[in-house]
């Protein structure tokens, strides 16, 4: 009777010690979290909750190599949890393992095709790898219920890669509605947002191989005011004002002005891309 009740005080002890970890990391206190967590394992060294939690907290404090290996014990001791799984891909994510994240985020939506953190987070490594596959996964995380806090505060970010997604696949009409929404909730960050997916595309392409896309798309449809303002973004970049006036004019001739879309061609205007 006696060895029964001291594990199960163990046991009550480790939930507890788990419980005000997470009401730390909650309140935004990681160091105070990683803390109680440690005292939960020491109740209980085989508490996967508290060993993922742990790992969570020293990935926001900075040390990896002890977060990927409690992550590593918690995914011994629970192989099926979309939660520990997601939250390692992140880390991986953040240290550029594009590729580590990617198998993490896939095998946590096998076991759990309705999380939509995962879901997003995928998403966002395909736009990162310029895999236009993102379209249909920033789709269903788009469509998850309020109240998903990983989702709902990424839902700008996650339109506005929808529409890069979009712009890629041709679907300049879906593009449009996307960046749309985007601008019309935050007009500040969705003009950041483009100018960062603008530069970061030339940095990675070569300005000329970039202008050669805005060709190829005006090509099959010359009155892409989208890739017009890209080209004028390109062009200031480069230095070549006269071209980025021209496209920025070409814009608004084709388009409606009060067109939330034309500030693509505005920030081309307004300082540019450097490339």
């Amino acid at each position: 009777m006696t060895a029964v009740t001291t594990a199960a005080t163990t046991a009550g002890d480790a939930a507890e010690h788990n419980r005000r970890g997470v009401e730390c990391h909650l309140a935004g206190r990681p160091a105070d979290a990683a803390a109680a967590y440690t005292a939960a394992l020491v109740a209980d060294p085989c508490h996967a909750e508290a060993l993922a939690n742990r790992a969570a907290a020293l990935a926001q404090l900075g040390d990896a190599a002890a977060a990927f290996a409690d992550y590593a014990a918690a995914l011994r001791l629970r192989p099926d949890s979309p939660d520990a799984l997601n939250n390692r891909g992140v880390l991986r994510r953040g240290l550029s393992d594009l590729s580590g994240a990617l198998a993490d985020f896939t095998r946590a939506l096998a076991l759990d095709p309705g999380h939509a953190d995962a879901r997003a987070n995928r998403a966002v490594v395909f736009h990162l790898r310029w895999d236009h596959a993102a379209a249909d996964d920033l789709t269903r995380a788009l469509a998850a219920p309020v109240g998903r806090s990983g989702v709902d505060a990424r839902r700008h970010l996650l339109t506005v890669f929808r529409g890069d997604a979009y712009y890629h696949l041709g679907r300049t009409a879906d593009a449009l509605a996307d960046y749309r929404a985007a601008f019309a909730a935050r007009p500040a960050e969705f003009a950041r947002l483009i100018r960062r997916t603008i530069a970061r595309t030339v940095r990675e392409h070569g300005a000329d191989a970039m202008l050669a896309d805005c060709a190829r798309h005006l090509g099959r449809d010359p009155r892409d005011v989208l890739t017009l303002a890209r080209r004028a973004a390109i062009h200031l970049g480069l230095g070549r004002a006269a071209e980025a006036e021209a496209d920025r004019v070409a814009c608004y001739a084709l388009g409606d002005p009060r067109d939330e879309a034309m500030l693509l061609a505005l920030l081309a205007r307004a300082g540019g891309v450097a490339p």
